[in-house]
């Protein structure tokens, strides 16, 4: 009997969607393998966290419209996730290389203060 395809399981921010929004945290949705934020959503996002998402493997291209994000922040993602976005070769990181401050975490103790932090510094924005 042959296997069944996995299911695509997208969570999509649609154009003109949560306009006021600035700090969303994404949490340990496993089901979830992309993300699509459409031009004019998020418009006032700041901080965005995802933490755990263990079947995404690419960051939202989406995120390259995001004018006001200030903040990315990365907790316990797929190698491949990471990877994808590091600026010495990952294939995503001009997505992300707008946003001033992008942190990857993975936790490596117990305790919710026990992680190792990378800091990825991107360029700033251009006037």
């Amino acid at each position: 009997m042959p296997s069944l395809p996995t299911m695509v399981k997208i969570l999509h921010f649609q154009r003109r969607g949560f306009p006021k929004l600035k700090q969303p945290e994404l949490s340990r949705l496993n089901r979830v393998n992309s993300v699509v934020i459409e031009e004019g959503a998020l418009v006032c996002l700041e901080h965005f966290t995802i933490i755990k998402m263990s079947h995404l493997k690419k960051v939202s291209s989406g995120i390259k419209a995001l004018e006001n994000l200030k903040v990315l922040d990365f907790i316990s993602m797929p190698t491949e996730f990471v990877e994808s976005i590091v600026p010495e070769n990952g294939q995503d990181y001009q997505i992300i290389n707008h946003v001033p401050l992008v942190f990857v975490r993975h936790w490596i103790g117990l305790k919710v203060s026990d992680y190792k932090v990378r800091s990825i510094h991107s360029s700033s924005k251009d006037s």
